[in-house]
């Protein structure tokens, strides 16, 4: 009895392709649309640091505001390195 190492490749290459990167492509997906959503963050993050907790003197608030705001404006730019390293990665394997 043989065993077959590799399945058969299919008449098309564009099967191939679709076949060999589908989890990176569906891992793009969500990283694609979250990435809009998070560049809005920011402004509600300064909004509420300028409303509330300047004229509150609450320097404790000021602080968390503060570091929530430079991770939610690194959240985007990780994103989007985390979508080029995909795409390399989709771009690789064809």
């Amino acid at each position: 009895m043989r065993i077959a190492l590799h399945s058969p490749l299919p008449a098309n290459i564009y099967v191939l392709d679709w076949r060999r990167t589908l989890a990176l492509q569906i891992a793009v997906l969500p990283l694609g649309l979250l990435t809009p959503l998070l560049n809005v963050a920011p402004l509600d993050l300064q909004r509420r640091i300028v409303d509330e907790a300047i004229p509150a003197g609450d320097h404790g608030m000021l602080a968390l505001l503060a570091f929530g705001y430079a991770g939610v404006a690194l959240a985007p730019a990780v994103l989007k390195f985390a979508i080029y390293i995909l795409r390399g990665a989709i771009c690789g394997r064809a």
